[in-house]
């Protein structure tokens, strides 16, 4: 640290777990329920009672480190920042729904209830000894960001600003393993190469921010869960790897009329489009997959947020500490998400 320049850094340490299961609560009258969702089980015969698990059950173990260091300038009406980051995360899925695991030499068997392998002259089955849980190995995947900004006071009221990043991150989890606990081949980080220009002008009576930014993402997963019909039964669908194009102008005014009566505004005008194809891998309710379906979704615009957003508000603070407010909002371009089936 000195007059100009202040340094700083640190470390950042976390771990996760997450159990993924199903499991009965009622039978509704019933006696038991038949579920095929274990491979090492003789899922013709096994019944299922309250309390048991059904369908699926894995773990996802997630380890992440970080480092992180940042320089920052003051010079006069001049300041600005450098920041650097770099991580490792750790990916590891267990699922104990899948066949056990064998490790035979230097070769892994998968050996599901009432199969057999005959490997090196000698056959395995579900019983033999050694049977372990279906994992996976820990999958390491390195990340890594550059940000910087700056900042210029024109006056003692008006300054403009710019920032600018590029951020490398590790994929989600599951879209680093997939449900029959196979690596995803090919894995890419998720990009963002994002870029910010900014106005602002303070009064006593009013402020005015004004800033315009460009966001480019690549190898970008879907922002939620998505699902879709095929012949009367619903799948659950995996989307990796697309690219999409943010850009858009947003404004913030408050304008104090009198001492008791404020007047706000904030409007968001954005563009936001896919601009590239992809491939969804479509999941059975037990997490098998059953297909893939290409598609190409370039032009079509990311749903699930408005892209316009508008909101006036006016606050009378009748006597101190009692007021009274009214607010306009108005939301626009605001798409649902694509179905991946009908842009093959």
């Amino acid at each position: 640290h000195n007059k100009l320049l202040n340094f700083s850094g640190g470390i950042d340490l976390r771990t996760y777990e997450g159990q993924h299961f199903r499991k009965i609560e009622d039978l509704f009258g019933g006696n038991y329920y038949i579920d095929d969702g274990n491979e090492n089980e003789n899922n013709t015969e096994t019944k299922k009672y309250a309390g048991d698990i059904i369908g699926y059950h894995n773990d996802a173990k997630v380890n992440w480190g970080g480092l992180f260091g940042q320089v920052e300038l003051k010079q006069g009406a001049l300041s600005a920042f450098l920041n650097l980051t770099t991580s490792i995360t750790g990916f590891k899925r267990i699922d104990y729904f899948l066949p056990k695991l064998l490790d035979v030499g230097d070769t892994t068997l998968a050996i599901a209830y009432g199969k057999t392998i005959t490997y090196d002259s000698i056959t395995y089955d579900h019983t033999s000894e050694g049977l372990r849980t279906n994992e996976t190995d820990w999958k390491y995947i390195p990340g890594w960001t550059i940000k910087g900004g700056a900042n210029y006071n024109l006056n003692e009221t008006m300054n403009v600003f710019a920032n600018l990043g590029y951020i490398s991150k590790a994929q989600r989890f599951n879209n680093v393993f997939d449900r029959r606990n196979v690596l995803f081949r090919e894995i890419e980080n998720e990009k963002v190469q994002a870029f910010e220009l900014g106005y602002s002008w303070v009064k006593p009576k009013f402020t005015l921010n004004v800033n315009a930014y460009l966001t480019k993402w690549e190898n970008k997963p879907a922002d939620r869960a998505l699902s879709m019909d095929i012949d009367g039964t619903r799948y659950s669908v995996n989307i990796n790897n697309m690219n999409a194009l943010h850009k858009g102008v947003e404004l913030e005014f408050a304008y104090r009329i009198t001492k008791n009566l404020l007047f706000e505004s904030l409007l968001s005008i954005g563009d936001w489009k896919w601009t590239s194809a992809d491939t969804a891998r479509i999941y059975d309710d037990n997490g098998q997959q059953v297909g893939t379906r290409p598609f190409d979704a370039k032009g079509l615009y990311v749903g699930d947020a408005a892209q316009i957003q508008n909101q006036e508000r006016i606050r009378w603070e009748i006597i101190p500490g009692l007021y009274t407010s009214g607010v306009f909002t108005y939301f626009g371009k605001h798409y649902a998400e694509f179905n991946p089936l009908d842009y093959d």
